[in-house]
């Protein structure tokens, strides 16, 4: 590194900084849409086994809100509730 004054010192480790925080920030963002798209996944397929077995179909904005792991559940639960496909 090129002796640098403190003042450009600083304003290198503040770029830095900011690049680490919006590949953070993008990381991040990346992550919580994919776990959305699979929430909505799930709740469009759970509403869809429900209405096959003529269930109540829970709201798409109830089924949004829950954890992946409990519609996964849920679904696994629905899906040994159907009929077997016949050949």
């Amino acid at each position: 590194m090129i002796a640098q004054t403190p003042e450009e010192r600083y304003q290198y480790q503040a770029r830095l900084k900011a690049e680490r925080d919006q590949r953070w920030n993008l990381k991040m963002a990346t992550e919580q849409g994919r776990e959305e798209g699979e929430r909505k996944g799930l709740a469009r397929h759970i509403r869809m086994m429900q209405g096959v077995l003529k269930l109540p179909q829970t709201s798409q904005e109830e089924l949004t809100a829950m954890e992946l792991s409990s519609l996964s559940k849920l679904c696994d639960d629905l899906e040994g509730k159907l009929p077997p496909a016949s050949a």
